[in-house]
């Protein structure tokens, strides 16, 4: 009888906790069925009108609202097929430009709705840039192998963000990942001509990053592949290939470290290049207290020069008892790399 009496009262509270009006909403899940970029209510549901209803929580013409957590972004098998090589091109219009990221979601663009993979290449037609991610600390970001091509690091209407991140500008301290992304010939004028991360909490795994340009003249800019500025950044299996800094004195051909504590794990800087210093990687203590850890990478054929060249696969700028850095490279290689001046 013991038994029976608590089963009845656990079933009792149970009944009670489903009837409670106290119930969360459920995420909503959208499917991308037009490589278009416009809003407008009709029967079409493109990228920028999901990250929108994601993005504000409001509905978008007919596209339903998102919820505060949990919303996802797949593509129409049918319209997406791998086979199909579908790209969505960037409006540069007013009012369109970026797609801007604020809220919670994942974006899926492999495994598609209908059960056949799908594969998404988004262009930023070399006039706008292509995700800016401001979404606040406790939110998460997932992109999970999204194309990003010819993303440019000005925005319409311009604004101080004008000549940062080529494809994507990470901002707000919200956790944003990249999984099995592609971010390629992107540019930035003055620095991150692939990712600019201001403060977000940064990992990308399994994506590669190549052909991107930093223009930026001063010694602080570069970071054609990444421009790390603060937050944290963790790499594994990413691959940095053929990065240009070619500003006058630009820096960081792959990656430019200002702050933060990045960790990078079986990865590759391949053929990467600057000006001044850090063809592969410039790590500068000036500005904070940033930490390096790099385990099982690989560092090759990487260049720095003419401005006046140090440091073809890592270099490390004005280390200072202020401004300490700590790094520990372990179980990796550097081979081929040519610095015009030392190291």
């Amino acid at each position: 009888m013991k038994l029976s009496t608590r089963h009845l009262l656990f079933s009792g509270f149970t009944i009670l906790s489903l009837l409670s009006p106290l119930v969360p909403a459920h995420a909503t899940d959208y499917v991308v069925n037009s490589a278009d970029d416009t809003v407008a209510s009709d029967a079409n549901l493109t990228l920028r009108e999901a990250i929108r209803a994601a993005s504000t929580n409001m509905a978008v013409g007919n596209v339903p609202a998102g919820e505060a957590s949990g919303d996802t972004i797949v593509f129409d098998s049918t319209v997406f097929a791998t086979v199909n090589d579908v790209t969505i091109t960037l409006s540069d219009t007013s009012g369109f430009g970026d797609l801007e990221i604020t809220d919670d979601v994942t974006i899926d663009a492999t495994t598609g709705s209908g059960g056949g993979s799908t594969r998404v290449t988004v262009d930023g037609n070399n006039a706008n840039r292509i995700l800016h991610i401001n979404a606040a600390a406790g939110e998460e970001i997932n992109i999970l192998g999204l194309e990003m091509e010819q993303g440019s690091g000005e925005d319409n209407p311009s604004d101080a963000l004008d000549g940062f991140g080529g494809a994507v500008y990470v901002q707000g301290g919200a956790t944003v990942m990249f999984d099995s992304a592609l971010i390629n010939t992107s540019a930035a004028t003055t620095s991150g001509g692939g990712i600019y991360n201001e403060d977000g909490l940064l990992s990308l795994q399994g994506t590669s990053l190549s052909s991107n340009t930093a223009s930026g003249a001063a010694a602080t800019n570069g970071g054609a592949g990444i421009f790390q500025a603060g937050g944290s950044l963790n790499l594994d299996r990413v691959t940095f290939f053929s990065n240009v800094a070619n500003g006058a004195s630009g820096s960081g051909g792959g990656l430019l470290i200002n702050d933060g504590p990045v960790t990078i794990t079986s990865s590759t800087f391949n053929g990467n290049t600057s000006n001044r210093a850090g063809g592969g990687i410039e790590l500068r203590s000036t500005a904070g207290s940033p930490t390096l850890t790099v385990g099982g990478s690989t560092f090759t054929l990487n260049t720095t020069g003419g401005s006046p060249g140090n440091g073809a696969g890592i270099h490390v700028t004005a280390p200072t008892s202020a401004n300490a850095t700590t790094i520990d490279i372990t179980a990796g290689s550097f081979v081929d790399n040519n610095a015009d001046a030392e190291g």
